[in-house]
C-alpha cells in the first residue's frame, strides 16, 4: 500500500505560545477526521533553515500521510509571534483562499512568567525573573539576527504577550471567517470548545472527545540529561539513516519527558505582578477590540 500524496495543511494553531495550544492540539487530535503530524511544532514557515529545505520536503515530512483526512493541520505556537514572516511564506502556497488560523490567547502577565520557567526548565535561563526582565532588550539585541533566523522568542517575555501587535499581519491579512480566537478560558469547557472547533473546521462532531490539561509546569530531574536528548548528537546523526523522523521525535520526546517532575512556581513578585500589567494595559485593550472578547479581568487595576 502506498502512501497518499502530500498535502498542505488546512488550518493552523498559530499560539500565542504557553497559552494552551497543547491542549488545543491534544483535543483536536481526537477527533477521527483530523489529522496532524507525528511533530507539533515543525516551524517550517518561522524557521530559515527549515524553510530553505523547500515545500515539498515540508509536505513529504510532515503530510506525507494525511491521506483522506477531512483536514490537516499543524500547530506551531511561534507563528503567532512571527507573523510578518510566516504570512508571506505560507499565504502564496494556498491561491484558491487561505487556510484557517486558530490563536489563544492568556492574560499576559501569567504567560510572561510561565514563559520564564519554561525557559529555565529548557536550560535557557539562569537569571531570576526580576533580572531577566531587566536584560531583555539587551539580550534581544544581542541575539537578534539568531532570534529572527529561528523564528524563536528567547529572552522575550515582555514581547511574547503583546499579543495586537504580533496579530496585526494575521489581520490585515486574512478574511474574518478564517480566523477563530480562542481565550485559555475556554479550554475550561471541552466540550462546548469542541463544538466551536468542528463548527469553524467544517468537522462532524464527534462525542469521543476527553478533557485534557496538557504541559503542566514541570522541571527536569535531570537538567544535563534532557538538553542532550532534546539537542544535537554525534549519537542521534549516527542513528538518523536507520530511524524515520516521527519514530525519531517520538522516542525523544518520551525520553525528554520521563525526566520531569511536577513543579509549582513560586507566586510572582506584586510590584512585577504590576509594573507588567501596565505594560500590557493597551496591548490588552486593543487586542479586546480586535478579537471582540471582553478582557476587562486581564486589565482591571492596570
Amino acid at each position: 500500500m502506498t502512501a497518499a500524496s502530500p498535502r498542505l495543511p488546512d488550518f493552523f494553531i498559530i499560539g500565542a505560545a504557553k497559552a494552551g495550544t497543547t491542549t488545543l492540539f491534544d483535543l483536536l487530535r481526537q477527533h477521527p477526521q483530523v489529522y496532524f503530524p507525528f511533530a507539533k511544532e515543525p516551524a517550517f514557515f518561522s524557521d530559515d533553515d527549515e524553510y530553505a529545505k523547500g515545500v515539498g520536503w515540508y509536505q513529504d515530512t510532515y503530510f506525507r500521510h494525511a491521506g483522506a483526512s477531512a483536514v490537516a493541520g499543524e500547530a506551531t505556537s511561534m507563528y503567532l509571534a512571527w507573523g510578518s514572516k510566516v504570512l508571506p511564506r505560507l499565504l502564496p502556497l494556498y491561491p484558491a483562499g487561505p487556510p484557517r488560523f486558530i490563536a489563544i490567547f492568556r492574560e499576559p502577565v501569567s504567560l510572561a512568567y510561565s514563559y520564564y520557567w519554561h525557559s529555565v526548565r529548557e536550560g535557557r535561563e539562569t537569571l531570576p525573573f526580576r533580572e531577566a526582565l531587566a536584560a531583555e532588550s539587551a539580550r534581544l539585541q544581542q541575539h537578534g539576527d539568531a532570534l529572527q533566523r529561528s523564528g524563536r522568542m528567547f529572552f522575550a517575555y515582555r514581547r511574547l504577550a503583546q499579543y495586537a501587535t504580533q496579530l496585526q499581519p494575521y489581520v490585515a491579512s486574512l478574511p474574518p471567517e478564517r480566523c477563530l480566537f480562542l481565550l485559555t478560558e475556554d479550554l475550561q469547557d471541552a466540550p462546548a470548545l469542541m463544538r466551536r472547533l468542528e463548527a469553524f473546521l467544517g468537522l462532524a462532531p464527534s462525542a469521543g472527545i476527553a478533557q485534557v490539561a496538557s504541559n503542566r509546569a514541570a522541571q527536569p530531574s535531570h537538567p544535563r540529561l534532557r538538553q542532550w536528548l532534546r539537542g544535537p548528537s554525534r549519537v542521534k546523526t549516527v542513528l538518523k539513516p536507520f530511524l524515520p523522523a516521527g519514530v525519531r521525535h517520538a522516542l525523544k520526546e518520551r525520553a525528554a519527558d520521563a525526566l520531569l517532575r511536577p513543579f509549582t512556581p513560586p507566586s510572582i513578585e506584586p510590584d512585577l505582578a504590576s509594573e507588567l500589567r501596565q505594560h500590557y494595559a493597551d496591548e490588552m485593550k486593543q487586542l479586546e477590540r480586535l478579537i471582540a472578547r471582553d478582557l476587562s479581568a486581564w486589565y482591571a487595576g492596570a
